[in-house]
């Protein structure tokens, strides 16, 4: 009787096994089976394939898959299985990663059990999804990642930063957050293209990543700002960060096709928890201290205080203002006289733009130029001086016969607006005044690189008889042998060598020199901001063409311009 049962059992091993062999060689995916009673084990062909192990002895087989699996699965494995023991499951599953093959497998394991509650068999079912783990760490990574640097995103690191906070909590300890922008990035990709500029946000992120640890994070924010979280430490911490990365700008950043371009850094510093007790208050707060060095001249680094919050708040007020001034056309229009030094002959007027705000009073330009030009407003500031400027000289020339020069200012964004000269071309055709007449002022940001089209530019309008010429001279990049290489008709020595060149031996000798040299190069001078007489007789006594002033003329409302007309 005994002997029939076995035969019988081995009978139905033999037909189950068959089965099993069936449905393995006729699926895309593999099986493993293995008959818990007598231990035999059947292992489909693509299950060999997947594992990338050849031979014929199934043990073995399943021994150098196991050894494939990092340790990691393999405790998780035995766990599952000790757990669906326990509670008679009939199934579990799981993923595994296979190092000799590098692919990732799925695999349901499906048990059967006898009349007496044991496992008399078990199937592994294995699934090869590579492709789409591949594709769900894509999404991840996208989801955690900057695409264009490989940095934490913005969502990412607003998460990371949340769970060090709490750490912070628990542990006592503070935590920095920089907030770093490249100065003047508009004037790279305006200049030199969005590829370039890309290329050049990947190079500075390079830079960056060096400093990254379990203690700091670093994430893209927008285009060209970068915000780096310190956990723990204290400021030197930040500042050396700083110093190292505005050590790396003494050198310049070779582009594609060899270009090269120096820049700066301003940065923002907030510490946790006395700056801020969120992640969005604290890089707000990081930011409104990046924006205060950029409004004290750039290329710097400050901590911030709460002071800051206020001139940041009065900003957001003033740019809101400055929107509805210019839907409103609430501006107007100041003229400056300008004379010639020796026979005091109006030379011409100097437009100047003025905004007094019913509410606010006198706004100074000081204060919403550079604002407009951050915010790009100053394109239609600038397009309605311009118009106006053009309309007004018509009534000075038409009713007072006035032929004098008409000076304007325009902003470095302004003039390399595609259609810049364009308009001034057709504004001189439409308010038929002589183009020798028309004096563009412009300074010297804007031949930072010698610029070849706008050099094309000035060159143009210069050859329709539009005369240019350089404001603020001894403000910024200014040299002496720098005038050589620009297209200029007049040069303005700015204020400050005025005020103290009859007090200082050496600005009265660079004074001296810029005039001597400007006359040998042809360009006519301009002294500004000349106050008292004897400024004007220094300035006659070396040939100093022309001034402008409070000793003359302050500037004056266009009505006021048609007086002394």
């Amino acid at each position: 009787m005994e002997v029939l049962l076995n035969e019988e059992n081995n009978k139905n091993l033999e037909q189950s096994q068959h089965v099993y062999k069936l449905i393995s060689d006729t699926s895309n995916d593999g099986f493993v089976y293995r008959d818990h009673k007598t231990d035999k084990v059947l292992i489909s062909d693509k299950f060999r394939k997947m594992c990338g192990v050849t031979g014929k002895d199934e043990y073995e087989i399943c021994r150098k898959f196991h050894e494939s699996i990092d340790e990691e699965y393999v405790r998780l494995y035995l766990m599952k299985m000790d757990n669906a023991l326990k509670h008679h499951d009939d199934t579990f599953e799981m993923e595994v990663y296979l190092d000799t093959t590098k692919r990732w497998l799925r695999v349901n394991i499906y048990f059967l059990y006898d009349s007496d509650g044991k496992i008399s068999s078990q199937i592994n079912y294995y699934k090869d999804i590579t492709d789409y783990i591949d594709q769900k760490q894509q999404l991840e990574y996208w989801a955690y990642y900057d695409i264009l640097t490989g940095l934490y995103n913005r969502n990412y690191f607003y998460s990371t930063m949340e769970n060090l906070l709490q750490k912070a909590d628990k542990e006592g300890e503070n935590i920095f957050i920089m907030y770093v922008d490249i100065d003047d990035f508009k004037k790279i990709n305006d200049s030199l293209g969005f590829e370039y500029g890309d290329e050049l946000v990947v190079k500075v992120s390079e830079f960056l990543k060096r400093y990254m640890s379990e203690r700091v994070h670093i994430a893209r924010f927008n285009s060209d700002e970068f915000v780096i979280g310190i956990y723990g430490g204290e400021f030197a911490d930040a500042k050396k960060i700083y110093d190292e990365l505005k050590l790396r700008t003494t050198k310049h950043f070779v582009l594609n096709g060899g270009i090269q371009v120096f820049i700066t850094f301003s940065v923002g510093v907030v510490k946790y928890p006395q700056d801020g007790k969120t992640v969005v208050d604290l890089i707000g707060n990081a930011d409104i201290a990046m924006c205060n060095v950029k409004e004290n001249g750039k290329n710097g680094i400050c901590l911030f205080e709460n002071s800051m919050v206020n001139s940041f708040i009065q900003n957001v007020r003033l740019e809101s203002l400055l929107k509805k001034a210019i839907q409103e056309k609430k501006f107007e229009l100041y003229y400056q006289p300008q004379f010639d030094a020796i026979t005091k002959e109006l030379r011409g007027f100097e437009a100047l733009i003025r905004w007094n705000d019913e509410a606010e009073g006198f706004i100074s330009p000081n204060q919403f130029i550079p604002l407009a030009e951050k915010n790009g407003s100053i394109i239609q500031i600038g397009d309605w001086v311009l118009r106006q400027a053009f309309s007004d000289y018509v009534i000075f020339r038409s009713n007072y016969g006035f032929d004098g020069i008409l000076s304007i200012n325009i902003s470095a964004i302004q003039f390399k607006e595609e259609s810049f000269e364009t308009k001034i071309l057709d504004l001189v055709d439409e308010f038929k005044i002589e183009a020798d007449r028309i004096e563009l002022e412009i300074t010297e940001s804007i031949f930072i690189g010698l610029d070849k089209r706008v050099l094309e530019v000035i060159d143009r309008l210069r050859a329709r008889g539009i005369k240019i010429s350089l404001d603020d001279f001894g403000t910024g990049y200014s040299s002496l042998s720098y005038l050589k290489n620009i297209p200029i008709d007049t040069l303005k020595i700015d204020k400050s060598f005025i005020d103290t060149m009859l007090d200082e031996e050496t600005t009265s000798i660079i004074t001296s020199s810029i005039v001597s040299m400007v006359q040998k190069l042809g360009f006519e001078t301009i002294a500004e901001g000349v106050e008292t007489a004897e400024q004007l007789e220094y300035l006659k006594k070396i040939n100093c063409k022309s001034i402008q002033g409070f000793l003359l003329g302050k500037p004056m409302s266009f009505e006021n311009a048609c007086k002394i007309l």
